[in-house]
């Protein structure tokens, strides 16, 4: 559902005004909203601080309201109104199915509040969408909360990412702290002053079995941030892949030792602290395999007997 509402005023010179505003709209958010966008799948998507940052530059404000849980999830419905009157000029519906893997097992607070997180994009994106494409630098106009974790798979024109050949990895372990923390790096935008992972035929899953992740915190000129670093064995040989894709972080965080995954990784070469070019890994895509965990191989020797109910 969506709605928008666009008064347009009398005089010759009211439609370049408008032109004028968007523009300068554009030139004023461009650096919040692409250093907030959110590469999935190769491409970059708006996230709603991106929307908010539009819509507070126009004079409003973007909320939602009327969370509720309704046959096959959640919905939420989105507003954008105006400061200086309340006048609502667009509405649009937020909407998180039972279906989607990445939050069937959150908590339900976590369920509203994405759903009311994509109301507010979609709304903005009803009366702001035309600012994103003034902006430009390949940024997509569909809302960053709305985009699966692997991206859609009938938009993509290039190869995906080359999967990764465990007969000719050798990369070397970087020493991690004891804890469940890790990143070396200070703050994302570092990424962008390295090569970014080469697109190549042939790219299909691979089964990799999860030996342990580790995730850090923290914030740089973005804000806040998250990784997670996996360590996965591929045929033998041990990977380190990482991200920063929450959606990725929650696969892996809802995982066990043990584990067999499918993924893909993609090539990203890194400089070390020597000043040493090295080859790295991202993690690109990342689903749980349908095979028992060693854990669940345990269970089925239990007797009935031995279960304390």
């Amino acid at each position: 559902m969506e709605t928008n509402q666009l008064v347009v005023s009398s005089g010759s010179n009211s439609v370049a005004a408008y032109h004028k505003q968007a523009t300068d709209v554009a030139g004023v958010c461009k650096d919040i909203v692409q250093e907030t966008a959110q590469k999935i799948g190769g491409r970059k998507y708006v996230r709603v601080e991106g929307w908010q940052a539009i819509a507070t530059a126009h004079g409003c404000v973007a909320s939602a309201r009327d969370v509720e849980r309704i046959e096959g999830g959640w919905r939420a419905i989105g507003e954008v109104r105006r400061m200086d009157n309340g006048n609502v000029i667009a509405t649009a519906e937020g909407f998180l199915g039972e279906d989607e893997p990445v939050w069937a097992k959150r908590p339900e607070y976590a369920k509203r509040a994405m759903c009311q997180t994509r109301a507010i994009s979609r709304a903005c994106r009803s009366a702001f969408a035309h600012v994103v494409v003034l902006i430009g630098g390949g940024l997509e106009t569909t809302p960053a909360e709305e985009v699966p974790s692997e991206g859609f798979a009938d938009v993509h024109s290039k190869p995906a990412p080359r999967l990764v050949d465990a007969d000719v990895i050798d990369v070397e372990h970087e020493s991690v702290r004891p804890k469940k923390l890790w990143a070396e790096r200070s703050d994302e935008p570092i990424r962008k002053k390295q090569p970014v992972a080469q697109p190549m035929d042939g790219a299909d899953m691979t089964e990799a079995t999860l030996i342990e992740v580790q995730e850090k915190h923290g914030e740089g000129k973005k804000g806040p941030w998250t990784c997670w670093k996996a360590t996965l064995e591929i045929n033998g040989r041990k990977l380190y892949p990482s991200t920063f894709e929450a959606d990725l972080g929650a696969v892996l965080n809802e995982c066990e030792a043990g584990d067999t995954l499918l993924v893909k990784l993609a090539e990203r070469p890194y400089t070390d602290r020597n000043g040493e070019t090295k080859k790295g890994y991202d993690l690109v895509f990342a689903t749980k395999a349908n095979v028992p965990s060693k854990t669940e191989d345990k269970a089925e020797e239990v007797a009935e007997d031995d279960i304390p109910f």
